[in-house]
């Protein structure tokens, strides 16, 4: 059965920071009711991939401790921005695009973690250049080297508050991608977005997701 700690186990492993760091984040994020508060030994409730979702938003969207459940609050509420769909995406590319939110599309990607390619030197820097932000290529990517499976990166932006799943997997002739948008709700200033000072990217890639799917789907 997968335990609370057990997904704060596999975070410390891949992630790298002391185990008490995550287990004080994934706390605050509990007591804010976004995963599940259990008892403890065989009366604690299994965990699901929305409650490892909230974890991933709180964990890498907060800039540290006392400011988790925020984060994840705020960022899983993010709207997936609606846009026109290329045809033919892989199954579990659309299973991710046809969330409403950030933390269902999160969820998505744990769930999906056995047919996630392998976080290779490639695939770490091209993903974070694909996408709205930067110009299409006009060649393509070629295809060799570029592992089987769909190459994930969760992009959070702070504290602008937008976030971007940017998703990669082999077409026949090149490398296809495809990139989610997600937003707050409601109205902006002035139809745009508060300018801020300072902005921090925080870039979380497949080994995140596929450690935490280890633990809910062993």
């Amino acid at each position: 059965m997968a335990s609370l700690p057990g997904l704060v186990d596999a975070l410390a492993k891949v992630d790298g920071r002391d185990r008490g760091v995550i287990d004080h984040m994934a706390r605050e994020i509990r007591e804010a009711g976004l995963i599940q508060t259990t008892k403890r030994g065989r009366g604690a409730a299994e965990m699901t991939s929305l409650d490892a979702a909230h974890l991933v938003l709180g964990v890498y969207g907060s800039d540290g401790r006392g400011t988790a459940a925020t984060a994840a609050g705020e960022f899983g509420r993010l709207a997936t921005f609606a846009m026109p769909l290329p045809k033919g995406l892989p199954a579990t590319v659309d299973a991710i695009q046809h969330q409403p939110n950030l933390a269902t599309a999160v969820a998505a990607i744990i769930e999906s973690g056995a047919k996630l390619a392998t976080q290779t030197p490639r695939v770490q820097g091209t993903l974070p250049v694909l996408g709205p932000l930067y110009p299409a290529t006009t060649d393509g990517l070629e295809l060799e080297d570029w592992p089987h499976g769909t190459a994930v990166l969760l992009r959070m932006h702070r504290p602008s508050l937008e976030a971007y799943i940017t998703m990669a997997w082999p077409g026949r002739a090149l490398v296809e991608e495809h990139t989610m948008m997600f937003v707050p709700g409601g109205p902006a200033i002035d139809g745009f977005k508060a300018i801020a000072a300072f902005e921090v990217h925080i870039m979380v890639h497949a080994r995140v997701f596929q450690a935490l799917h280890g633990v809910l789907y062993p």
